[in-house]
């Protein structure tokens, strides 16, 4: 699934172009890209023609809300979300299905390399999982069940979960009163991710990084001044 909102066109060509070249059978899997109100509609741009991809509209803007739309959408026994600027690996999916073999597992992400449009000082190496960057060391798939928040823990970049757990989730802050609206538009709100990784583990599951699911992170280059990572901070800070 790939929630998207006013995508660059080249940008989301890559992101689709990787999706569809998957070594998982297509007969096994299918591609959503839910619209969150982009203006022009995705749907009507070039690269969606002849391609055979479903889109679905979702107007109410925000991240979280444009996910469940699509869970609500979608088939499969495991979610995977792609960002509109992650390029993954032609093996992402099957090794998805390899992780998840393990049925305590119930969220995992993976390593995700950046892509600089820039390539920002060495200052910015520590400031690099601001913008979803994880470095794993080995490729081995890191666990926990433990409700404290550390470098392993799966986000939203490339998340696969297992359907069950994200439809509970859902469920669970369905009357607002706990929902965290994750992007919505240009605001940097974030942590709808994190939130989803501790309600897992409260239902009794395992959560991590497989550092042998491997994705890039376009990153331009206003995403690696000072400006934008005070503003995503200032946007943690408001979802806490």
């Amino acid at each position: 699934m790939v929630c998207t909102y006013n995508p660059a066109d080249e940008l989301l060509t890559r992101v689709l172009d990787a999706i569809q070249a998957q070594d998982l059978d297509a007969q096994e899997w299918e591609l959503l890209v839910v619209d969150n109100n982009s203006s022009p509609a995705v749907s009507g741009r070039p690269f969606f023609r002849d391609r055979g991809i479903r889109v679905e509209v979702e107007s109410i803007q925000g991240l979280a809300v444009a996910r469940a739309f699509g869970v609500k959408h979608t088939q499969g026994g495991i979610i995977v979300f792609v960002d509109d600027d992650n390029v993954i690996n032609p093996d992402y999916l099957s090794t998805v299905c390899r992780v998840f073999q393990d049925s305590r597992i119930g969220v995992i992400s993976g390593a995700i390399s950046p892509e600089y449009e820039k390539i920002p000082g060495a200052w910015f190496r520590n400031e690099e999982s601001r913008l979803a960057i994880r470095r794993p060391p080995t490729e081995a798939t890191y666990l926990t069940n433990i409700p404290i928040f550390n470098d392993f823990f799966p986000i939203g970049a490339g998340m696969a979960v297992r359907r069950e757990v994200i439809s509970s989730y859902f469920q669970s802050i369905a009357d607002g009163s706990s929902f965290i609206p994750g992007r919505v538009g240009s605001q940097l709100s974030s942590a709808e991710d994190v939130d989803l990784d501790f309600f897992a583990i409260s239902q009794g599951y395992l959560i991590g990084t497989a550092g042998s699911l491997k994705s890039l992170h376009i990153i331009p280059a206003e995403r690696t001044s000072l400006n934008y990572l005070s503003r995503l901070a200032i946007g943690a800070v408001e979802s806490a």
